[in-house]
């Protein structure tokens, strides 16, 4: 059964996958100018790229070139060994955003264009390295590793460049005065040489080209001349310019905040903080940052996160961590606190899809929790209520030609247990159990034939018979796979104890699927049991609904089930649940649609 570990992490990687758009151009506006001159001669346009030392690179762009193209063309134009982690983002005078590798770069030049037809851009300037312009700008995004140099000398000096804008210019990092300085030094040895060639004082004018502002206007410019001409000859000298890059890495590096990428945030809520906070995504996890000293409020792991929820309606993000996580401390000059019990926390930001797409490609995993906003809004304009209804008739047809044909076992015991106590039960107390039992008339007015809808529908408990007619003696291996379900779930008697243990839930899947993979009637059985506990749950993205589901979604990736009218329950029950587009149950529900194993005729 080992192939079932493999089964479990394709569908993590369908998770990833399924949240990755296909590379089609989704563009809503005309084409530019230039690109349609381009399309004509079905030629390319020479299209500049800046990197952050103020360098660019110029480079032939078909219409057809992706993000990723261009990616490749300026790796081999560099001599860069690796694109591994390097991107292209879009520079704009209202921020900056990443650029997908399936984007195609004339609808971002389009886009451009039109926005400067309608005036809302500052016309283009003849210098190009003016603010306020749109460009293309080639940076590191991804850093796997933040404590290894790279061995490629191009990389190391793209790095340096990234770095000494990171602190100086966007001041990224708590760095003191004293560490500022001996980082000017190793500045001044790549920009201007050896101390020895004698630097005229002007070359050390551009004070906010050495250090970050916060520290540069702590005094007046000139004398900071002089200061920056020692720190020049104390710490470059005698420096070759690789030694000087590598050394200014390295220093840089034992921040705990490099390779992390920050955005501005607003928290929405109450805390002993600053609502205005800088929201840190980093290769380990996340990091809630203090915008002026530069201290880690709270942090945490990718695998700490329960949920990731991005808003479709609005510019929210909300982030849940799992309730075992061990609540962290802020080290700050006001002491040491905890953020008490506190996990879930929600954000405003209009990088939202940024942050989500940053953190599925550091931790895939957590895919499955970030919705495709696009999808979402276009599938709810087109599923009515009346198709809503469609779906669950038929579910509830199926239902009932399951207990026409016998296949299912009617719940005498708790029909018995009803009438043999009805005297002795007070009325308060007979509601409540009916109440329990899902036996009451408001129970979605579906029962059938003594078959409540309770029968069909997710419960947290144990149940005491088989769904189907079985053999007595496999009565009992069928009711304890149900428990196992419980606890691969977390709610059986040892699930909080295995919630997180992975390679125990792996041995719980092996061994259902082993029990029930030995005769058809126990198969049947297992698809009856799943599709209880997947439909109607309270809460659709509850961390056991999905387990579930996951669950769900294997077997049918498997083997289907024998009886025909069991495989029409199967398929009317996955039809209804994947047209729900705002959930990840319905995520889960097109998933095991698209897998079914064999897709047999019904």
């Amino acid at each position: 059964m080992k192939h079932l570990d493999g089964k479990l992490k394709q569908y993590s990687q369908w998770c990833f996958d399924n949240c990755k758009s296909t590379k089609v151009s989704t563009r809503t506006y005309p084409p530019s100018s230039v690109e349609v001159a381009a399309m004509r001669r079905l030629g390319t346009i020479v299209c500049r790229f800046f990197f952050l030392d103020a360098r660019t690179k110029a480079i032939d762009v078909h219409p057809t070139d992706t993000a990723g193209d261009a990616v490749q063309k300026l790796a081999e134009k560099l001599n860069l060994t690796s694109t591994d982690g390097w991107a292209i983002y879009q520079s704009r005078p209202d921020g900056e955003e990443h650029i997908k590798s399936f984007d195609y770069l004339y609808d971002i030049i389009s886009a451009w264009e039109l926005k400067q037809a309608f005036g809302t851009t500052m016309k283009k300037l003849a210098n190009s390295s003016q603010s306020g312009e749109n460009r293309f700008v080639f940076k590191k995004r991804l850093f796997k590793s933040t404590q290894e140099l790279s061995q490629d000398p191009v990389e190391i000096s793209m790095l340096y460049s990234q770095a000494v804008y990171s602190v100086v210019k966007k001041d990224e990092f708590p760095v003191s005065e004293k560490v500022a300085l001996q980082l000017a030094g190793l500045q001044a040895q790549v920009a201007l040489g050896d101390p020895s060639n004698q630097p005229k004082p002007e070359y050390y004018s551009d004070i906010n080209s050495f250090l970050p502002s916060r520290i540069s206007k702590t005094r007046e410019q000139q004398f900071w001349i002089p200061i920056l001409a020692q720190a020049h000859r104390q710490y470059g000298s005698s420096r070759n310019e690789l030694t000087a890059k590598v050394l200014y890495l390295s220093c840089v590096m034992q921040y705990p905040l490099y390779g992390t990428t920050m955005f501005n945030v607003n928290y929405k809520g109450y805390w002993n903080f600053v609502n205005s906070i800088v929201l840190g995504i980093h290769c380990d996890g996340i990091m809630f940052i203090h915008p002026e000293d530069k201290s880690v409020i709270y942090q945490f792991k990718y695998e700490d996160i329960e949920s990731i929820i991005l808003d479709p309606s609005d510019t929210f993000i909300t982030i849940s961590v799992n309730r075992s996580t061990q609540p962290l401390y802020k080290n700050c000059r006001e002491g040491n606190f905890p953020i008490e019990s506190q996990k879930c926390f929600v954000f405003e930001t209009l990088q939202k899809n940024d942050i989500g797409s940053l953190i599925i490609s550091y931790y895939p995993s957590l895919s499955n929790w970030i919705l495709n906003i696009v999808e979402c809004s276009k599938k709810m304009k087109g599923t009515t209520n009346e198709d809503r209804l469609r779906l669950y008739q038929n579910v509830v047809v199926c239902r009932r030609q399951l207990v026409d044909l016998n296949i299912v076992k009617k719940p005498q015991e708790i029909g018995g247990f009803l009438r043999n106590t009805l005297r002795r039960l007070s009325k308060h107390r007979l509601e409540k159990l009916r109440s329990e039992q899902g036996s009451t008339v408001h129970d979605h007015g579906e029962t059938y034939k003594g078959f409540s809808h309770s029968f069909w529908a997710f419960s947290k408990q144990q149940i005491p018979f088989c769904l189907s007619t079985i053999f007595d003696q496999e009565e009992s291996t069928m009711v304890q796979v149900f428990d196992s379900i419980l606890t691969f779930s977390g709610l059986g008697t040892s699930g909080e104890t295995i919630k997180r243990a992975e390679d125990e839930h792996v041995r719980i899947v092996q061994s259902i699927m082993e029990k029930c993979m030995k005769k058809e009637s126990l198969l049947n059985e297992l698809y009856l049991q799943l599709i209880k506990q997947t439909t109607d749950h309270p809460d659709a993205n509850s961390r056991v609904n999905l387990k579930n589901w996951a669950l769900l979604s294997l077997v049918c990736s498997v083997i289907l089930p024998s009886i025909k009218s069991i495989r029409k329950y199967l398929i009317a029950h996955l039809k209804r649940c994947s047209s729900d587009f705002l959930s990840e149950e319905g995520k889960y529900a097109r998933f095991a649609e698209n897998v079914k194993y064999g897709s047999p005729s019904l």
